[in-house]
């Protein structure tokens, strides 16, 4: 949108009961007026949340902009009704100074009677352009603080001049419409945008009451709490309770009870234990607050993903491949434990190469507080894992005779001792990794630990992500009919490592999402394995 000037805009339509004005000069203590309250950061009883960037907005301009003459222009009120939407997009009206807002609205005289005061026509227009602005950044950018924000997300944002933005929408007179582009565009949040509507109207109902705890369920069994576990899966679904009685556990009820597993990544049995009935009974509330806690994540990505990216889900333990917005291949992934040093960090990058037949060069931390204490134990882990011992001889890494090392006097505190695992099979970073620098050293790679996969919650690694099938990602990754299995297959098993640079580099974001809509419509959620979602709610959302 090309702003036109302000001048220019100060003619526009101004409300019922106001005559267009051709000249639109303020008194000038409109502009000492605003730049006052703007310096001290409060008006009407209320902080100022982007006071620099108002201060920014003002400059230069001849005083009011959302009313001319003591009288209020239309967009003042389009402006009032938009925040008061805010909820829809899972923010908080109240946030964007609605309450004060309404107040002063409601002492604006009647422009038949008379002009409104210079006291009322500042605060009024300094409290709506810092809602515009504030606003405008929650949509563009995320509710919360991310310099703040324990997750370390560090993905590459939108990105828009707030100032411009809002002076266009004056000059075209279109402010509410000015905000709706700032949203994201994806799918997967619009998707979420309609079930926190959803599942808010399941709130105002009564939403569930828990399912009382009791023995294991399965179908065939008889239990009191049965009829309450139908109508609970129906409203699940977003489908009219029916109206049996019956205390069986039938066979309609298990397939629901098999598709509410799938949706919260429990292994679809059809039985009720003890942990599906603990996640059938997260309140409504909660998952409210999920929904809402995804949407703002959506909102920190960019509004362009890529051609051709990854997403890896740190929550759902899960990689996909996208292209042209259509997934191309899914499949398991390990991520890291739920500690402050090895949880996957949330970021993106853009990976640049892959490394077949990789080594591993085993981080120091890991090789001290880990292998060092199984090795002074018993020697032979190191021939058995295929591990060589590496000491620093003049600037350089040499790999020594393990035998000659006395085990037993080595401490972890001044070892000069690396510990580095030839490439196979056996090696902890399988025999492929997906590289795309950034400062937290993590990667995508193999896995030599197969077993690991049939876990439900895969919080093993020490922060890189290990894929299920590394063969098959390296094959879209590389995008070339030449790079056939066999091709690939050869690559992974050699005694060296291999760089294969890519021809354009692939977007990767890995992200924490617990709560999404699956292809087939349905409302999925995870367990919050960081606590990432309880900081959001502590830190940014502690009335919710």
């Amino acid at each position: 949108m090309k702003a036109r000037s302000l001048a220019f805009a100060f003619t526009l339509t101004l409300l019922a009961g106001c005559a267009a004005r051709t000249t639109i000069a303020p008194p000038c203590h409109d502009c000492r007026d605003i730049d006052k309250r703007i310096k001290t950061g409060k008006v009407a009883g209320e902080r100022l949340e982007m006071p620099k960037t108002a201060a920014l907005f003002y400059r230069g301009k001849p005083g009011a902009v959302w009313s001319t003459d003591g009288c209020l222009l239309a967009r003042a009120d389009a402006l009032i009704d938009a925040l008061r939407k805010a909820d829809i997009d899972g923010l908080n009206p109240t946030e964007y100074h609605l309450k004060a807002l309404e107040r002063l609205r409601k002492r604006w005289p009647d422009p038949a009677d008379a002009a409104a005061p210079p006291d009322l026509v500042a605060d009024m227009d300094v409290l709506l352009t810092d809602a515009y602005l504030f606003y405008a950044s929650h949509l563009l950018g995320g509710r919360t603080n991310l310099e703040m924000a324990r997750a370390q997300w560090s993905i590459i944002r939108k990105k828009a001049d707030i100032v411009e933005l809002l002076i266009g929408a004056l000059s075209e007179n279109q402010v509410p419409e000015s905000l709706k582009p700032l949203a994201p565009p994806h799918a997967g949040y619009l998707r979420l945008r309609a079930a926190l509507d959803r599942y808010r109207k399941l709130a105002r109902a009564g939403a569930w009451p828990p399912i009382p705890e009791g023995p294991l369920l399965r179908p065939g069994d008889s239990d009191e709490r049965v009829p309450a576990l139908r109508r609970r899966l129906a409203l699940e679904a977003l489908a009219e309770p029916p109206a049996l009685s019956t205390t069986t556990f039938d066979d309609a009820l298990a397939r629901n009870v098999k598709s509410f597993q799938a949706t919260r990544g429990l292994r679809p049995d059809g039985r009720i234990g003890a942990e599906t009935l603990a996640a059938i009974n997260v309140s409504v509330d909660d998952h409210i607050n999920q929904v809402k806690f995804s949407m703002d994540r959506w909102r920190w990505l960019p509004s362009e993903l890529g051609k051709r990216y990854i997403v890896v889900n740190i929550p759902e333990f899960h990689l996909f491949a996208f292209q042209e917005g259509r997934e191309r291949m899914a499949m398991p992934v390990i991520v890291g434990k739920n500690n402050d040093d090895t949880a996957t960090p949330v970021f993106s990058n853009k990976m640049t190469y892959l490394e077949f037949s990789p080594e591993w060069n085993v981080p120091p931390r890991i090789a001290l507080e880990e292998m060092l204490p199984t090795v002074q134990i018993d020697p032979g882990y190191l021939q058995r894992n295929h591990l060589e011992v590496l000491v620093s001889s003049r600037g350089a890494w040499t790999a020594v005779d393990p035998a000659s090392i006395a085990w037993s006097s080595v401490t972890a505190v001044g070892s000069p001792y690396r510990f580095r695992q030839t490439p196979g099979p056996w090696n902890g970073l399988g025999q492929v990794k997906f590289m795309f620098p950034n400062d937290y050293s993590v990667y995508i790679h193999g896995n030599a630990e197969p077993g690991l996969f049939d876990r439900r919650l895969r919080t093993f690694s020490h922060g890189c992500v290990r894929v299920d099938r590394p063969i098959n990602l390296a094959r879209w990754v590389l995008n070339d009919p030449d790079w056939t299995l066999e091709r690939l297959k050869k690559y992974m098993n050699q005694s060296k490592p291999i760089t294969v640079p890519l021809g354009e580099a692939l977007p990767v974001y890995l992200v924490y999402f617990t709560s999404w809509i699956d292809d087939e419509g349905r409302l999925n959620f995870r367990e919050d394995i960081y606590g990432r979602d309880q900081e959001m709610r502590n830190r940014f959302y502690p009335a919710n």
